[in-house]
């Protein structure tokens, strides 16, 4: 979306001007940005919940006591997330 350069954008629906395409830009990004929240706000309540001692909240011994509860998103946290 980022690269068009010529405007009014041609679609098979209907053409989008440059403010419908500012528009859906920033929603694009503003959607991208609060699911990274929510997520991260997920995390941290899942962590609260472990009860853990401040010197014991590293990465691994987070992802040992969450693994137990939910294993399928540690796996993919810690195998795939950095993977290309």
């Amino acid at each position: 979306m980022m690269g068009v350069s010529t405007f009014p954008v041609k679609s098979d629906v209907r053409d989008m001007n440059r403010y419908d395409w500012f528009v859906s830009t920033l929603d694009l990004g503003l959607q991208r940005f609060s699911t990274a929240r929510d997520c991260c706000a997920f995390l941290v309540r899942e962590v609260f919940e472990l009860d853990l001692r401040d010197h014991k909240t590293f990465v691994d011994t987070v992802s040992s006591h969450l693994g137990e509860q939910h294993p399928v998103v540690v796996y993919y946290s810690q195998y795939k997330a950095f993977s290309v």
